[in-house]
């Protein structure tokens, strides 16, 4: 194991330093010590520097206290053992971070070098050193996560990330959630019912939504049906009430008639049209199935085109009046399709 062989290293530098010091170094039990000035040393690396400055080469281990000490002169210098058999391991271990001597003596038998990795080890439930080293290389805070993520075929910590984020907003797969951020959607809710319905993005969805239709293929239908009413409108820049008139003037076949008779045929011909051309007429001219604020907008064919929804519904039919008729002829040029005399109140279609 890497972490073994890296202990061994250092283990291996750190009693070549102190060979000098620890070489010939006996340890001898005792019970007390009487009679005698006793300084309490704070680090290991000062009762080190101790040892080396005046050659010491015995250490008394004091059972009762829990110490190790040593004798310079008529002077003895004691230190906390923190649970140490001899000074090398002591140096060893206090410099790498361990605890007390238990810890270090138990990191060396598991292989590890680092008391970060060991105390990680410890504090977590992992089934073997080879798994927490697993979970570290890749980025994982606990053995938790690490054996959710390894039920789950994820080996890396940014991948199962990911995955809790998108599956916590409700995404099935991280496709779906790329293709919903792409394809406009902010919550996993349109966008699946988005994809049951045929939509391929979330404005499409939207203005169907707005519209009282249900699938894509109702809106494609709707936007094909409502095409021709929409272009007069934007190429003649008129409301959309005066582009549904102008729409079926220019249907009628050629012929001169007055407003009043082309007011009955108007309606007539508007009663008898298709029931998708008359549901998308109305859609168009009213918005959805539920009565819109008039701030509330959406935009469908055109992309500069204004859909204001009005907050009463408009019948259609009541656009064929004489009254519309001659504001139409008066305000738009109807050169394209016929034309209309004041004196007469005749209407030529070409």
């Amino acid at each position: 194991m890497i972490g073994l062989k890296k202990f061994y290293l250092l283990l291996a530098v750190s009693l070549m330093i102190s060979s000098e010091t620890f070489a010939e170094e006996h340890y001898i039990a005792i019970d007390k010590i009487d009679n005698a000035t006793v300084v309490n040393v704070k680090s290991i690396s000062d009762f080190v520097f101790l040892m080396e400055k005046n050659k010491i080469d015995v250490v008394y281990l004091q059972k009762s206290s829990n110490s190790m000490l040593i004798n310079i002169g008529n002077t003895f210098f004691s230190i906390p053992s923190k649970g140490y058999s001899n000074v090398a391991d002591y140096n060893i271990g206090d410099n790498a971070g361990f605890h007390n001597g238990s810890d270090y003596d138990d990191a060396k038998k598991l292989g590890f070098s680092k008391s970060g990795l060991y105390y990680f080890y410890k504090g977590n439930r992992f089934s073997s050193v080879a798994d927490c080293m697993d979970a570290v290389d890749n980025g994982f805070g606990d053995s938790s996560s690490y054996y959710s993520a390894k039920k789950l075929g994820y080996t890396k910590n940014e991948d199962y990330k990911e995955y809790l984020e998108y599956t916590k907003l409700g995404y099935k797969t991280k496709d779906d959630w790329q293709l919903s951020k792409t394809r406009g959607f902010s919550n996993s809710s349109d966008y699946y019912k988005s994809v049951e319905q045929g939509f391929s993005n979330y404005k499409d969805y939207k203005s169907a939504l707005d519209l009282g239709l249900n699938t894509n293929d109702e809106f494609q239908k709707y936007l094909r049906t409502i095409h021709p009413i929409e272009k007069i409108s934007k190429e003649k820049s008129i409301e959309k009430k005066d582009a549904v008139i102008y729409y079926f003037l220019q249907l009628l076949p050629s012929g001169e008639s007055s407003l009043r008779v082309l007011t009955s045929t108007l309606l007539s011909n508007y009663n008898k049209a298709d029931n998708n051309l008359k549901t998308s007429i109305d859609k168009y001219i009213n918005g959805g199935t539920k009565a819109k604020s008039s701030t509330s907008k959406s935009m469908f064919y055109f992309d500069d085109v204004d859909y204001s929804y009005s907050s009463s519904r408009i019948s259609v039919s009541s656009f064929f009046t004489e009254e519309n008729l001659r504001t139409l002829f008066k305000n738009v040029s109807i050169e394209e399709i016929g034309s209309y005399n004041v004196q007469t109140d005749i209407f030529r279609k070409k």
